[in-house]
């Protein structure tokens, strides 16, 4: 890949990264389950990473579902001070664990471990990127590269498995902030903007529609004209970040983003009454038919 490192804008280490838990390695049991009582102590978002680093420390370290991974973790000796021997060891797994449990919520933005000289053996931090060009992933990249000695300098203390969380928090942060950033940053591929002008057509044109919704039912209705707010209010903007009125068969008014109008368009789900085909392809030809026409 070749990558073109330019800055991201958006600082994602230390200070900017989310704060770490206080408190001892082990609260007080609630369940009996030491691994169990750590993650229940925490705040209810880290709960989930907590819940991902168990899971990538037992498969990394090849650990049965009844050890106890905080203890495990705690007499590996692993410490955030910049000083200690073993500092940066478990970044691989803290890092894959951010991964894992922002894959869904940052789609466009990729996060993966540094490693000096890139040789893929010791680990010095991680690293967010996205491409500039959605549509040539190959090419140049924007990227934020965090240090795991950054990280430590605000978090000097933490040992055992509040160390990894330390790195863990960082990770997801980073990539939680570049993933704002290409949002705010990014453009429409052509085809999306071709899907994009599609549903601003059907607005003019008041097309009959149908789609199918997540279950398989299909919905049919007639897009009508004007912007609109979720709750059904003339909207002074237009197009994108806007909603589309459909007057369904039933009779009821339906105000769909326009946003996923036209994702609908790209998977297919949406089309257009009139031929049957999918609005942004052009209908099927068919051959002529002599007398009666059933519909």
């Amino acid at each position: 890949m070749n990558i073109n490192r330019q800055p991201a804008g958006q600082p994602t280490g230390g200070q900017f990264a989310e704060s770490a838990r206080a408190g001892a390695n082990v609260a007080l049991s609630t369940t009996g389950n030491p691994t169990e009582d750590y993650i229940l102590a925490l705040p209810k978002e880290d709960q989930d990473l907590a819940r991902a680093l168990v899971a990538e420390v037992r498969e990394w370290e090849m650990l049965s579902e009844e050890t106890d991974v905080i203890g495990h973790v705690r007499e590996m000796g692993i410490s955030t001070d910049s000083n200690h021997s073993d500092g940066q060891y478990g970044l691989d797994v803290a890092v894959h664990a951010a991964q894992e449990q922002t894959d869904a919520e940052c789609p466009d933005v990729k996060l993966s471990p540094k490693y000096f000289n890139g040789d893929g053996d010791y680990p010095e931090g991680w690293e967010a990127w996205y491409p500039l060009d959605k549509d040539n992933p190959n090419g140049p990249v924007v990227v934020d590269e965090i240090l795991w000695e950054n990280e430590s300098a605000h978090h000097p203390e933490a040992e055992g498995f509040d160390a990894l969380m330390v790195y863990a928090r960082g990770a997801r942060a980073a990539r939680r902030q570049m993933q704002a950033t290409y949002d705010r940053n990014r453009r429409p591929s052509l085809q999306e903007m071709a899907y994009l002008v599609e549903v601003d057509k059907m607005r003019r044109d008041e097309t009959k529609i149908e789609w199918a919704d997540k279950d398989g039912n299909m919905h049919q209705g007639t897009v009508r004209g004007g912007s609109w707010t979720a709750d059904g209010q003339l909207d002074p903007g237009d197009g994108p970040g806007t909603h589309v009125r459909v007057t369904m068969n039933s009779g009821t008014e339906r105000f769909i983003p326009f946003d996923d109008m036209a994702e609908k368009i790209a998977g297919h789900s949406l089309r257009s009454r009139c031929n049957n085909s999918d609005p942004h392809q052009p209908p099927t030809s068919r051959p002529a038919h002599r007398g009666t026409v059933r519909t």
